[in-house]
This record gives structure tokens, sequence and C-alpha cells, in this order.
């Protein structure tokens, strides 16, 4: 298998997030730009977005629900859908129409702009909420109990007669798909769990918190405390990213260990090592910028796991790094350009040149595994990687993104993130 170059493919699907098309939005070129020609530009590289009268420089986003960009040829925007709000589930809601499950509410106050309460709930794929209201679960029922929040990124599964195994793995662990089944319906990331607090809530006995809220790259045997998991303020996504660079140290710094068992390049095994200690300075900064925020980031303890083997590597790399790592690249890019303050954006930009250097690792790391494995394994990585582009697309847009995320460090909206997916699955996951 050829390795795929990524530096073009990452920034196509930037530029297609940033610009989809040069129409929607109900914004124009300025008229009086270049002799009031459609698509010119100001004798000082800019545009005007009608909407709010703002100036914008080349490059740079009005950060509307619905993206205008400027560019070298005018304001270009995303063709934007009829304003309502999508439900998880598929309904749909008008601007100013609320729905009720019967424990949650969620408003469309805005064109994609979805407000839900999160209250810790059953899920009412197990149970309806009538039954949920007018009957206690039978005493002595081992059956498992599945809460969600709507437009939520991750589900919990209470077992009344305690957890089989006996302990409730924290991380990307084997065991979590086994223990997250009952809420494979909920569309939460069956291979991560944790025994910490559901949605803000403290940990509950016999209770496994499945899913993942974020990109980038994860591995097992890690324990975190301390983290939101389904950020809403800009301070709380920053603690939380200081945790997953620092959990991505310690999978490259296992990496390069594991690698030189198995007989990698040392090319592969130094850009490893090199990633580790980028992923290092990365923690510090996001901790640093949440700390401006009045957010402590999370602890992260990591835990001896048993040997792997190279295709446990390489069928982890498939959907962590190839995935999720790639992924997360083209978001922080796209953040970096979004982001409210300059230092901000900065710090976001060198991260991202840097994120996209660990994926290109990845895609190398995959297309050598691939010379020294079965077909078996080689199907099995592929299955990986179609599962966690599947999880991965729900999960980030699950919900509109807070205006504080939005604001603060540039979170895309759903509209941008899955135009990143379109372009990258066709030019990488689909290759």
């Amino acid at each position: 298998m050829k390795t795929p170059r990524l530096d073009s493919v990452l920034r196509h699907a930037l530029w297609l997030a940033l610009s989809i098309a040069p129409v929607g939005c109900g914004a124009v070129v300025n008229p009086e730009a270049d002799g009031g020609r459609e698509g010119g530009m100001s004798d000082g590289g800019t545009c005007v977005d009608p909407s709010t009268g703002r100036t914008l420089r080349v490059g740079e986003s009005n950060g509307a629900w619905c993206p205008c960009v400027c560019t070298e040829t005018g304001l270009q925007c995303a063709s934007c859908p009829r304003p309502v709000c999508q439900l998880p589930d598929g309904r749909v809601l008008g601007v100013g129409e609320s729905y009720d499950d019967g424990c949650n509410v969620c408003a469309c106050t805005g064109p994609g702009q979805l407000s839900c309460t999160e209250r810790f709930c059953e899920d009412t794929v197990t149970r309806d909420a009538t039954e949920r209201d007018a009957t206690p679960r039978e005493a002595g029922s081992c059956d498992p109990i599945v809460r969600t929040t709507i437009g939520g990124c991750e589900a919990a599964v209470e077992y009344p007669c305690g957890v089989p195994g006996g302990t409730i793995p924290n991380g990307n662990d084997p065991r979590c798909r086994g223990l997250c089944e009952p809420a494979r319906s909920t569309g939460a990331d069956g291979n991560y769990c944790t025994s910490m607090g559901f949605s803000g809530m403290p940990p509950r006995p016999n209770t496994v918190v499945c899913g993942f809220c974020g990109v980038g790259r994860l591995t097992e045997g890690l324990e975190t405390t301390g983290m939101a998991n389904d950020p809403k303020s800009a301070g709380d996504w920053l603690a939380d990213g200081a945790a997953y660079e620092a959990i991505a140290a310690i999978a490259f710094e296992r990496l390069g260990a594991e690698l030189q068992r198995f007989g990698a390049p040392s090319d592969l095994i130094a850009r490893a090592q090199r990633a580790a200690q980028d992923e290092r300075r990365h923690a510090s900064v996001m901790a640093a910028l949440a700390a401006g925020e009045g957010r402590e980031s999370a602890a992260v303890t990591s835990h001896e796991i048993p040997a792997r083997t190279l295709a446990d590597i390489a069928i982890e790399n498939a959907g962590e790094g190839c995935v999720r790592e790639t992924l997360g690249a083209v978001i922080m890019a796209y953040q970096a350009q979004h982001a409210g303050g300059a230092s901000m954006r900065e710090a976001l930009a060198q991260i991202a040149r840097e994120e996209a250097e660990h994926a290109q690792w990845s895609w190398d790391l995959d297309a050598w595994a691939r010379t020294q494995l079965s077909s078996e394994v080689i199907d099995q990585m592929d299955r990986a990687r179609s599962e966690t582009l599947a999880s991965l697309r729900d999960v980030l847009t699950a919900r509109e993104p807070s205006e504080s995320l939005r604001q603060t460090v540039g979170m895309p909206p759903n509209a941008a993130v899955h135009t990143m997916i379109d372009s990258l699955t066709v030019a990488l996951w689909q290759a």
C-alpha cells in the first residue's frame, strides 16, 4: 500500500470547510470593492460581510453558524440548509420549537443552534418514558440500565448486580466494547470507557461511562481524573485538551519502544520519539491556556499493560492514528484560523502543524505494518478504521458547539466538520 502524502490532502479538507461554495448565507462580495465587480476585492485585500458590516481579511471567517470566508476572489459562503435544528435521532425542529423526551428538553434557538438540558436519564431505547415514570425496575433484576443525555457524546451503563469482571477499565481498553454493548444504540464510542462521573455528575456505583468526546490519539491502560469529557466552555475544552495531549504523549512513548521489538524502520521509531516530545509540549501549552480560563487540566495516570503484538498496534493505529489524529489535525488547523485571540491562534497553529506530522507518521506506520501482517489482520485494520470513522462523525456532530467554544477556541460548526470528514473519506479512508 502506498503511503498517502497528507499535507495537500489536509489543506484541501480545510479549504473546503472554510469555503464550501460561493453562495448562501445572504452574504455577497462587497459591491463597492474593485470597481463594483462581483467577486472583486478592495485595494486592501478585504471583504465586507453585509449581514454584519464587518470587514474581513483574506483567510478570515465571519464565524457565523453558516460560515463565510474572505478569499482572494471575494467573500465565499457555505450553502446552508433552511433554518432548523436536527436532533441526534433525526427529528427536525424549526426555530422556536422544542422537544421533550420525558426527561430532557431541547429547544431550537436559532439555525442549527440546539440547546438541551442534560439530566441523568435512562435511555428511552431501553425503557420508554411512560414505563420509566410509572413503574420501578423489578426488584432483583440484573438487566443493565442505559442512561444518556440528548445531544451528548457519551452514555452510562449501570450494572445493578455488579460490573462483569468486577472492575471498570479507564481509557481505550478492549474490555470496553463488551461493557458498553448495551449502549450501542446511543452512538457512544464503545471503544473508550471510564468509571468517572457521567455528564458532570459524581461517579455512580457499578456504572460504566462509555464514549469519548473529542479527537486525537488514545491508547489503553490510562486513567484520567477531573475531565469534563463533554466540554461546553473554552476552559473545559482546553483542560481536557491538555489531558488528551498527555495521553497521546504516553501513546507515542509506548509505540517507540514497542516498534523497536518488531524491527520497524529506524525513521519510524525516531519520529515516534519526537512525537512524544511534541505531545508533552502541547500538553503544557494547553494547560497554560486552560489556566488562563480558570481551569486546571485533568490528571492522567498510566498503568502497565501486557505486551502487545504488532497486530494489536496496527489495529489500534488504524483507528487512533489514521482517523482520529488525522481528522484532529484538520480541526485544529480550522481552530487556529477562528480562535478569538492572537495568542490562542498562534498556539493552536503550532500544535496543528505538528499534529499533521503525527498523522503522517500514523499513515507511514500503517503502510509498513501492512507489509508485515496477514490479510486477516489487514481486514481487521480496515474495519477498525471504518468503525472509528462512523462513531467519530456521530460524536463530533451530536450538537453544535457552544458560543464559548466557537468564539474563544474556534470550534467548527457541524457543517464544517461534515465537510472535513467527507473530503478525507474520499481522499484517504475509501482509497
